[in-house]
């Protein structure tokens, strides 16, 4: 799924310029092929095995387009996603984000299942910001997007 919604989001931005209805079908295909790529590293992760290569890089290289559009905070709704009516792209990469960042490998499953389903509601607090040059260690990750992890 996340593979086909990724190839209808990049075709789509083939287009030189887009028109309202194309930068809608872009917005929820790319928040739903980073959406199920979320569900492929909670089963990764829930199954104590690695995630398949390069997913990570797939979601960052979303999200890299998202901001280049300039779409991450249009609300859309998410059949996945009970317990907000609305989301964005910006929401989905965070709980992507926060789900790596919470240590899963050293999770039980269950645990895991209720800190996916937490930052269902949650993970829209968190905030992305460049780096800055004082980090605090207990409450700031550092994202390359040019690699396949979530971060440090």
């Amino acid at each position: 799924m996340a593979y086909g919604y990724k190839l209808l989001a990049f075709n789509s931005t083939a287009v030189t310029k887009l028109d309202p209805a194309q930068k809608s079908i872009v917005t929820v295909a790319i928040h739903r092929a980073i959406r199920y790529l979320t569900e492929l590293l909670f089963r990764s992760y829930e199954l104590y095995g690695p995630p398949p290569e390069g997913t990570w890089y797939e979601i960052h290289q979303l999200y890299r387009y998202a901001e280049l559009l300039g779409i991450t905070e249009v609300p859309l709704d998410d059949g996945l996603n009970d317990t907000l009516p609305h989301v964005s792209i910006n929401h989905a990469y965070k709980q992507a984000l926060l789900l790596d960042f919470s240590d899963p490998y050293h999770q039980p499953a269950r645990l895991l299942a209720r800190i996916y389903r937490y930052l269902d509601r949650w993970a829209g607090h968190a905030q992305l910001s460049p780096g800055v040059a004082a980090l605090k260690s207990h409450c700031q990750f550092l994202i390359n997007l040019d690699h396949d992890r979530a971060g440090p």
